[in-house]
């Protein structure tokens, strides 16, 4: 071997052993919320948990090791329920960041898509605009006025 092979194989196993004696990141651990209309202690409420248990187990998931179970229970109160449905969901922000991200990675597709076969950015602006439209109209109708929730007052009695 030459020396200049030695020195370029040296400089390589050491830029490369920082990236070799890194940690592989850990999974992440996955989030389930059970809403139950039972009180906590109902004998039903405890077999339907322990049911719940054991098929994750069965698919290999363990609690506090794979996933992180979040349990609430209305016992019976339809407002209860509400609030801590709306609590364990709680996915509008999720679903905007998912769409966002999607228009984010497909319009520049379309886009180059649209520019390639026409030739100009006419058709590919009027796209734009249209996707604009989409998400103005999108948020004003479907979505109405968005305000904070503080859930955490709404499920506990305050006090006096």
């Amino acid at each position: 071997m030459r020396r200049r092979d030695f020195i370029i194989l040296l400089g390589g196993a050491a830029a490369a052993s920082p990236l070799a004696a890194r940690p592989r990141p850990a999974e992440r651990m996955r989030r389930i919320g059970v809403l139950m209309g039972y009180p906590e202690g109902d004998p039903q409420a405890q077999a339907n948990i322990t049911a719940l248990l054991q098929g994750l187990q069965n698919l290999g998931w363990i609690e506090g090791r794979d996933v992180q179970i979040d349990y609430r229970w209305a016992g019976g109160d339809p407002d209860k329920a509400r609030t801590f449905a709306k609590e364990l969901i709680g996915l509008n922000g999720g679903l905007f960041n998912l769409f966002g991200n999607t228009a984010g990675i497909t319009t520049p597709i379309v886009i180059g898509y649209i520019v390639k076969k026409t030739g100009s950015f006419h058709d590919a602006l009027i796209f734009v605009g249209a996707t604009a439209f989409m998400a103005i109209f999108s948020y004003l109708v479907l979505v109405g006025d968005i305000k904070r929730l503080d859930l955490q007052s709404l499920s506990r009695p305050m006090a006096k």
